[in-house]
């Protein structure tokens, strides 16, 4: 034929799908935003020094009494730390780059998931925590926030996805170095003091075991 025919418009059901999908990341963005708020009205309005928090935010001692994964503190039973502590970034510069992250890799992971308005927050949440406890196992010693580890488990289901449904992305080489690009950046911020590679790790593992539950077949 000599002209294709135009798509079809989305059904009214996928548009409510996709605005319903649109406004869980929002909230979801919105939570970390309003924690990270507490955590500096916790801390008096103020900034910790950045030679104990070089991204620019609380104490860790704030950070702890709002949920900070403590391995003493798991061990005593406070299992509500490793869904607190998927909310928090441990300053300003995490936060920027975990909003900015958990905004692109989730309208991409949703694109390709089930009932995406659902099941990215559940993978930016359950993501974390499975960090949470991969930290707490084999670094016990240190504290930790989360919320990086969130974007890193999306980054872990996107990357399933472009792998499972490689021939229904263009420019594929280029998806695939941006997201090493970004992985690269989620494992820089887990070197910093109040984060840990453990938790990004166990965190982006989660997020590509996920991918095989929630996964839309056929893909996007």
């Amino acid at each position: 034929l000599p002209y294709a025919s135009a798509p079809a418009p989305p059904s009214p059901l996928a548009r409510a799908g996709r605005a319903a999908a649109t406004l869980s990341l929002y909230a979801l963005e919105g939570a970390l935003l309003a924690l990270f708020i507490v955590a500096l009205w916790r801390n008096g309005w103020s900034i910790a020094p950045l030679s104990v928090n070089p991204m620019a935010g609380a104490s860790p001692a704030t950070l702890y009494g709002l949920g900070a994964k403590s391995t003493p503190a798991l061990l005593a039973g406070q299992w509500w730390r490793l869904a607190a502590s998927a909310g928090l970034a441990a300053g300003a510069i995490d936060l920027l780059a975990t909003l900015s992250l958990t905004l692109s890799l989730g309208r991409l992971v949703g694109r390709s998931a089930l009932l995406p308005f659902l099941t990215v927050p559940l993978i930016f949440v359950g993501g974390s925590a499975a960090g949470a406890l991969l930290s707490a196992n084999l670094l016990p010693r240190a504290d930790s926030v989360g919320a990086p580890a969130g974007a890193a488990a999306l980054w872990g289901a996107a990357a399933a996805f472009q792998v499972l449904h490689w021939r229904s992305y263009a420019h594929r080489p280029l998806s695939l170095l941006i997201l090493l690009l970004v992985g690269g950046a989620l494992a820089g911020i887990g070197l910093t003091p109040l984060h840990d590679n453990w938790y990004t790790v166990g965190a982006a593992v989660a997020g590509v075991l996920a991918a095989g539950l929630v996964g839309r077949p056929g893909g996007p």
